[in-house]
């Protein structure tokens, strides 16, 4: 059962109160929406979450928002101003089940040599020219979903001459894998996985996108296979493994693990990483916009991420990048957001929490953007626009 009720004050704004009653087997966790439904509406003024209690097997959420008086009062379809925060509510309010809420990309079932069997998802281009395929490879991050990919999949497609390729990472999702694929978990490993995986695929050469462990994995491939490398282009790479992340790790309830990774990813901010921003861009309405299948998927993908990715991700990203060689066998192009604590838009400030991405990159000759894209960490949901067209830019650079 889901209510929607709109309601007007006499003071000197109006308020909506926006009540959403789920089902007690809604896919999307009641929890993580009452954690983030201040960051969905930021864009609207004087946000907050007035309730949340349990009525039998429901779940209860009130959010009021508060508009400027002198605007009319919206409906949940209409105002401009206001419709990418109404949307959400929208996609909210339907049912999970409706699989018109997803976006979704033709995907293939590969199996390859190493036992594991890929769920990919593969865009021809709209249109081209050219008589030869060009690839642009989409990597996951430490969720391991490549449905956070999928809009900027879309959009690259829809744009250029690419053919875009994704897909889920071993053990995660819908990428089914022996556990030795995914028990100790470093770039090297995931780079040797994806090679294998494109050779099964007849896929000779390819430009590759990726941010945090998904950037780590493009600098391993950059590396160990320079010949299926056209181009790497990165963002934001964990070298160092925060204190917030140590911490995740010595939790031993697997729904203690999933209710810290929903806010970590959904809109928390620690030790100086934001992962999902609130402004300018509705950083976390956007995220949860990517739909209640995607978001149970994550549910065990963070028990994943944090037994078996953390601490050996960052330590094998440091050992490879602290080679510079490593960082000079193919065109990198390097990012970390603008709108990071310590990346000032006038080029100073020493990086905050991503200085080791400046001083490993510096150690080889390579070049950090700072202000390219007005994002933190996640571009390719936030920023998806300005992301695309850094990748297309990225790779019309490189003549061979």
């Amino acid at each position: 059962m889901h209510k929607v009720s709109l309601l007007t004050h006499n003071d000197s704004c109006h308020t909506i109160a926006v009540s959403l009653l789920l089902e007690a087997n809604c896919t999307l966790n009641p929890v993580y929406l009452l954690h983030n439904l201040d960051s969905l509406v930021l864009q609207l003024r004087g946000t907050c979450v007035t309730s949340g209690e349990s009525t039998n097997d429901s779940k209860l959420l009130i959010v009021s928002l508060s508009i400027d008086a002198e605007d009319h009062l919206p409906t949940i379809s209409e105002h401009s101003r206001h419709q990418p925060c109404l949307s959400t509510f929208k996609h909210i309010l339907r049912s999970p089940q409706d699989p018109s809420l997803q976006p979704s990309m033709p995907s293939q079932r590969i199996e390859t040599p190493d036992g594991i069997s890929w769920h990919t998802e593969t865009l021809p281009p709209s249109s081209t020219t050219s008589s030869t395929e060009e690839y642009v490879i989409l990597i996951p991050s430490g969720e391991g979903d490549c449905g956070s990919l999928t809009p900027l999949a879309q959009r690259l497609s829809n744009t250029t001459r690419f053919t875009i390729l994704t897909f889920d990472m071993p053990g995660f999702s819908r990428t089914t894998a022996p556990a030795s694929a995914y028990s100790h978990v470093t770039p090297q490993l995931l780079a040797t996985q994806i090679h294998t995986l494109l050779t099964t695929l007849s896929i000779p050469r390819a430009s590759f996108f990726g941010c945090s462990s998904g950037g780590a994995t493009v600098l391993a491939l950059c590396a160990l296979h320079p010949s299926l490398v056209k181009c790497g282009i990165v963002h934001e790479i964990p070298f160092d493994t925060t204190p917030a992340l140590a911490a995740m790790q010595s939790l031993s309830n697997d729904e203690e693990i999933i209710t810290a990774c929903e806010a970590f990813y959904g809109s928390a901010a620690s030790n100086g990483i934001t992962i999902i921003e609130t402004e300018p861009s509705s950083g976390a309405a956007k995220w949860l916009s990517l739909g209640p299948a995607f978001h149970a998927r994550l549910r065990q993908n963070y028990i994943t991420w944090v037994r078996r990715y953390v601490n050996a991700i960052e330590i094998g990203a440091r050992e490879l990048a602290s080679v510079k060689e490593n960082l000079q066998r193919r065109p990198i192009f390097w990012t970390v957001g603008g709108l990071n604590a310590g990346v000032l838009q006038d080029g100073d400030g020493d990086g905050g929490v991503w200085k080791s991405n400046f001083e490993l990159a510096n150690a080889a000759g390579l070049e950090v953007e700072r202000n390219r894209l007005r994002s933190l960490h996640f571009p390719a949901v936030t920023v998806m626009e300005e992301c695309a067209e850094w990748i297309v830019e990225c790779v019309g650079k490189v003549r061979e």
